[in-house]
């Protein structure tokens, strides 16, 4: 355990850093790519999903007045308000593709991919609902329509040669 701020690692000693709903969560997201850039190995690699501003239902949920009803309060379209709103009524950040591939590249990593990831359609009940958008919209685990992406990934590499690996 340790403080993703400053973790409590040597200098480039990790091959690969995974990094799933993570950065949404820590007060200074910048500074967390940072620390990760500085423990993982030159021509290491960095793989992180946050969630997607485009996604219909803001992902982590939010406080609006008179939509507590919403199960997890995952109010619709919430996550397209202009961020200084959002911020204000939701319980987590949200990112476009180009915002996390600018802070990524700002944190010294080269990006080698970035896309989107499609709804797992858990909270459908188990039933022809949930097979018909699995058969017809969500088929496929990526998707090129934001809108249709809870999650975005980015795939990036620490610049310079390996050395060995652990």
């Amino acid at each position: 355990q340790g403080n993703a701020e400053k973790l409590p690692f040597n200098d480039s000693v990790y091959n690969t850093i995974t990094s799933f709903e993570v950065l949404e969560h820590v007060p200074d997201d910048t500074a967390v790519l940072r620390e990760m850039f500085r423990v993982l190995k030159p021509g290491g690699f960095l793989i992180i999903s946050v969630p997607n501003r485009w996604w219909f239902f803001e992902s982590h949920g939010a406080n609006v007045p008179g939509f507590n009803w919403i199960p997890w309060n995952r109010i619709p379209f919430v996550s397209w308000l202009p961020t200084m709103i959002h911020d204000k009524i939701a319980q987590a950040r949200i990112y476009t593709v180009p915002q996390t591939s600018r802070l990524v590249r700002d944190a010294g990593f080269r990006i080698r991919q970035s896309g989107f990831i499609t709804a797992p359609l858990d909270v459908l009940p188990n039933g022809s609902i949930q097979r018909f958008f699995r058969r017809t919209i969500f088929k496929e685990d990526t998707t090129g329509i934001p809108c249709l992406a809870v999650n975005l990934f980015i795939t990036a590499e620490k610049p310079g040669k390996t050395h060995g690996t652990s």
